[in-house]
């Protein structure tokens, strides 16, 4: 099954722009600008409207402490030839959804830690299947 998202942002006086969270990376939109995507399988798409307080209060893509943030760059993927972007891209898609809807704090730092290690694993079973 694939289902067709339609996000047009109509941005009010607070918010400065909407944010698309997908395995792929971040989409953000002014107001008045549209963008159409495909969610299949088990992928999941996050849409949150960013206000001013927000983007002054956090990192544009991740609220945490400053471990979290400095944490992310480890789940980039933009450098990895092709066949490595997929599996990397699923394993930022979830360290997002993680960072959007779990609380900041030592426990969600944990988890970020073990998906950073299990997205390693993964990457290296992808170069070297069979170990």
């Amino acid at each position: 099954m694939t289902t067709t998202v339609k996000v047009e942002a109509h941005c009010d006086v607070n918010s400065t722009e909407v944010h698309i969270v997908e395995s792929l990376g971040t989409t953000v939109l002014q107001d008045g600008e549209k963008h159409e995507l495909y969610v299949y399988y088990y992928r999941e798409v996050i849409v949150r409207e960013v206000t001013k307080k927000s983007i002054a209060d956090q990192q544009p893509h991740f609220k945490g402490t400053d471990q979290e943030d400095r944490m992310m760059k480890w789940f980039a993927f933009d450098h990895l030839p092709g066949h490595l972007k997929a599996v990397s891209g699923e394993f930022h898609a979830l360290a997002c959804t993680l960072t959007a809807l779990v609380e900041p704090g030592p426990e969600r730092t944990v988890a970020l830690r073990k998906l950073l290690e299990a997205k390693d694993a993964a990457v290296r079973a992808k170069i070297s299947p069979g170990g």
